[in-house]
């Protein structure tokens, strides 16, 4: 069992955490908010020379969807060394959407930071603080040597699900990435955002089931039967 690393940053938010637990929801979401701004400040005085940048996408960049089906997209991050450093250690995020169009169901993180489940990292997001607008936040214990043996150059940082709400054919919605409020290294360093891209979704046509095709087969053979017969 490793002894957890604490930076910086996750040394202002533990110290802060037992204070914001007594606190009502509110009221808990404004200051963890501000605890997280003010640990990436924190992680920013830390900056070293090079700076290495990372791009943020959700997969699949483009669906088709219609009302009251589930999409499950995945924030993936890239860009950075493949089995090396930096690794990302750290990351806090915004993804927004139309919630007249597309209902917050879940979200899951990924393992590249580590075990959730033996408090390898923890997860900081706040989920959807407002509609349409979903906070994605995760902080790693596990030591900078750890992190780029576990790490590719492109990973997972969380599966989000959606169910389409309404959506007309033809019509277009989309999940976007931003604010970043900032990405870590394994050293609490910066890593520059150098694009994000988000998903588009299409509203399409809504797919007969078996037995109604059928049932439409049937009555366009009767017409043509009638017709031809007169």
């Amino acid at each position: 069992m490793h002894t957890p690393v604490y930076t910086p940053a996750l040394r202002y938010f533990l110290a802060t955490f037992e204070e914001k637990a007594t606190m009502d929801r509110l009221e808990r979401r404004t200051v963890t908010r501000k605890s997280i701004l003010l640990a990436i400040t924190l992680s920013l005085c830390t900056l070293a020379s090079g700076v290495r940048g990372a791009t943020l996408s959700l997969a699949p960049t483009a669906s088709d969807v219609t009302p009251g089906s589930t999409i499950s997209l995945d924030l993936v991050v890239s860009g950075l060394a493949d089995m090396g450093a930096p690794s990302l250690s750290a990351f806090d995020l915004i993804l927004t959407f139309e919630p007249a169009n597309l209902a917050f169901i879940s979200y899951s993180l990924g393992e590249s930071l580590g075990n959730l489940g033996v408090f390898d990292a923890l997860d900081i997001g706040l989920g959807e603080v407002a509609p349409g607008v979903l906070n994605l936040a995760e902080a790693s214990f596990l030591t900078a040597p750890e992190l780029d043996a576990l790490q590719s150059g492109s990973f997972l940082l969380a599966t989000i699900d959606f169910m389409v709400v309404a959506l007309g054919v033809g019509d277009s919605t989309t999940v976007n990435i931003g604010p970043v409020f900032g990405l870590a290294d394994g050293t609490s360093s910066p890593i520059a955002v150098t694009a994000a891209s988000g998903a588009t979704l299409t509203g399409a046509i809504i797919p007969l089931p078996g037995a109604a095709w059928l049932f439409v087969s049937s009555v366009l053979a009767l017409c043509m039967g009638l017709r031809q017969r007169q």
